[in-house]
C-alpha cells in the first residue's frame, strides 16, 4: 500500500513553480479566453487591481498552473488571482492581445481529482493570506481529502489533526478553535464570521455559548447603539457576565428569579456591556419604579410605589410653583419699593432744588443718566433703591444727601413725613397701597400715557369695569370722588 507523503506532495503541487528554474516542466503559453476556474476553488479573489497593476508593470512572474480539460479547455490548478487579473488588463485594453498568451505549467498526470484539489489547497496555503473563515473552510475541506486518499490506499502517519494543521501551514490549536467555531457558531454568527465582519477570538467565545446564548447576543448587537459596532471579545464577556448575574439571581423565598426573561429584555436595551442594570431580586431593586421588566409578582406594589411617588412628586412641584410665586410677588413689591423711592428722592430733589446731575454726582458719576431716567419715570432695571440702596449706602454718599438737604428717611420710606411737614397723607396723591377697596384714580408712569380709573381689591389692582386683575405697576394715586347715581355702573363678573 502507497504511503501518502505530506511534504512531497506540497513540493509535488507548488514546490517548482516558485523557483525560477522550470527545466523539469514546460512552460506553455495558453490563450487567455481557454482557461477555466476550478469549480471546487473556494479562496476569495480579492486585491485584483493591484494584482494587475503590479503585472502591468513587472509582467507575469509566475505562471499559472492548469490541468487538461475536454475540448482543448484547461482548468486552472493554481494561480485563480493571477488569471483574474490578466482578464481585468485585458479587458482594460479594448480588443488587444498583449495579455491572450498566458504562460501556464500544464499537469498530465493522472492523479485523482481528491490529490488534484489537495494540492490546489496547499498551493493556495502558501501563496495566499488566508481570512479565518477561509482557513476554517480550507481545513474542513482538507480533512474530507484525506480521509478520501486514505480509502484510496494512500497511507500517511500520526493524528489526522497534525495531518491537515502541516497542509494548511498552521498549528494543531488554531485548527481545533476553528473546528468548533465552524461546528458550534449559529448561523446568524457564521454569516458575520464569513463575511469577515467577526473577528476569531470574539467568534471562538461565541462558539463556546450556547444556542440560546448566540441568539440573544444576536439580538442585543442588531438594536440601538450595539448595531454601530463589531462584537469585540471584551464586549461579549461584558454581555456575559451579565446573563451569569441574572442566572444567579433568587426570589425572596430562596427559590430560582421567576423573572429572568424581563431581565434579560432589560439587560439588552443597555448600551454598555459592562453596565448589568439586574443583580439582584426586583423586590430589592431602588430602580424598579421606573423599570418595565419588573416581576410579575410584584407589579401591583410597584404600581402603588409609583401613585405614591407621583403624589410625593406633585406635592413638590405645588410647593416650587408657590415659592416661584412669593418670589414674583415679593420681586414686584421690591420693584414698587424702589418706584416710590425714587419718586421721593425726585421729590426732595425738587424740594431742596438739587438739579439731576448733581445728584447723579452724588449717588456715583455712571448714574447721573438712570437718575434723570427714573426722576422721568422710566425705571432702569440697574437702577436700585430702597431695600438694595440702603445695604449700600456708604458714608460718602449719606453725607452728600444730607448736605444737600435731602431726607433719606422720607426716601427710604421710613417716615412720611417730609422735612418741611407736609406727610403727604393730606394730600391728593398716595404712594404705596390703598387701605380700603374701592375707585382710584391712578398714575403709572408716564409711558403709560395717561391716567387711569382702576379699582383696588384686596391686594392687587383691577380694572374699573371688569372683575379681573390687570397687569400694570401704579406709581401713586388718589380718591375717586363719588360718582353720580345716574353714571354709576356694575363691575362685570368673568366667568372662568
Amino acid at each position: 500500500m502507497a504511503k501518502f507523503d505530506m511534504a512531497a506532495a506540497f513540493a509535488a503541487a507548488v514546490g517548482d513553480v516558485s523557483k525560477s528554474d522550470t527545466s523539469r516542466e514546460t512552460i506553455e503559453y495558453i490563450g487567455l479566453d481557454k482557461l477555466d476556474p476550478d469549480p471546487d476553488n473556494f479562496y476569495s479573489l480579492t486585491g485584483l487591481e493591484e494584482l494587475a497593476a503590479n503585472i502591468e508593470l513587472c509582467g507575469l512572474q509566475q505562471p499559472i498552473r492548469v490541468r487538461p480539460a475536454e475540448h482543448g479547455r484547461y482548468v486552472i490548478v493554481s494561480g485563480h488571482r493571477r488569471w483574474s487579473a490578466l482578464k481585468l488588463l485585458h479587458s482594460a485594453e479594448e480588443g488587444g492581445d498583449r495579455w491572450m498568451g498566458v504562460p501556464c505549467i500544464v499537469e498530465r498526470d493522472q492523479a485523482s481529482p481528491e490529490l488534484r484539489e489537495l494540492r490546489l489547497i496547499m498551493a493556495n496555503a502558501s501563496t495566499r493570506q488566508l481570512s479565518p473563515a477561509e482557513l476554517s473552510r480550507q481545513a474542513a475541506k482538507v480533512t474530507e481529502l484525506l480521509y478520501q486518499l486514505k480509502e484510496q490506499g494512500y497511507d500517511f502517519p500520526g493524528r489526522m489533526r497534525d495531518q491537515v494543521a502541516a497542509a494548511c501551514q498552521v498549528s494543531a490549536s488554531k485548527l481545533a478553535r476553528l473546528k468548533v467555531i465552524r461546528e458550534r457558531l449559529t448561523p446568524h454568527w457564521t454569516a458575520l464570521f464569513e463575511a469577515g465582519k467577526l473577528a476569531e477570538a470574539p467568534a471562538y467565545l461565541m462558539a463556546r455559548q450556547s444556542v440560546e446564548r448566540q441568539d440573544w447576543l444576536a439580538g442585543v448587537y442588531s438594536r440601538g447603539v450595539n448595531a454601530m459596532y463589531e462584537p469585540t471579545e471584551n464586549s461579549i464577556q461584558g454581555w456575559l457576565e451579565g446573563l451569569d448575574k441574572i442566572d444567579a439571581v433568587v426570589c425572596r423565598d430562596g427559590t430560582p428569579c421567576a423573572n429572568r426573561d424581563g431581565m434579560r429584555e432589560r439587560l439588552a436595551e443597555s448600551t454598555a456591556a459592562y453596565w448589568h442594570p439586574c443583580e439582584s431580586c426586583c423586590g430589592q431593586c431602588s430602580r424598579r419604579m421606573t423599570c418595565g421588566h419588573v416581576c410579575p409578582s410584584l407589579e401591583n406594589q410597584v404600581a402603588e410605589e409609583r401613585a405614591e411617588q407621583e403624589k410625593k412628586l406633585a406635592e413638590a412641584r405645588r410647593k416650587d410653583e408657590e415659592r416661584s410665586r412669593e418670589r414674583c410677588a415679593e420681586e414686584k413689591r421690591r420693584q414698587e419699593r424702589e418706584r416710590a423711592a425714587w419718586l421721593r428722592l425726585g421729590e426732595e430733589a425738587e424740594r431742596v432744588n438739587l438739579p439731576a446731575e448733581a445728584l447723579g454726582e452724588i449717588l456715583g458719576e455712571n448714574r447721573v443718566e438712570m437718575v434723570e431716567r427714573a426722576l422721568n419715570g422710566v425705571m432702569d432695571p440697574r437702577c436700585v433703591l430702597a431695600d438694595d440702596f440702603s445695604e449700600n449706602l456708604d458714608a460718602d454718599v449719606v453725607a452728600g444727601l444730607a448736605e444737600a438737604g435731602v431726607s433719606l428717611d422720607y426716601v427710604l420710606g421710613l417716615t412720611d413725613t417730609r422735612p418741611d411737614g407736609d406727610t403727604g397723607g393730606d394730600g391728593p396723591w398716595h404712594y404705596g397701597d390703598p387701605v380700603e377697596d374701592g375707585y382710584y384714580w391712578c398714575l403709572c408712569g408716564p409711558l403709560d400715557g395717561s391716567g387711569k380709573l382702576l379699582y383696588w381689591s384686596g391686594d392687587h389692582w383691577e380694572f374699573s369695569n371688569i372683575v379681573m386683575a390687570i397687569n400694570t405697576t401704579v406709581v401713586c394715586w388718589m380718591h375717586c370722588p363719588p360718582i353720580p347715581e345716574a353714571q354709576s355702573w356694575h363691575r362685570q363678573q368673568i366667568e372662568d
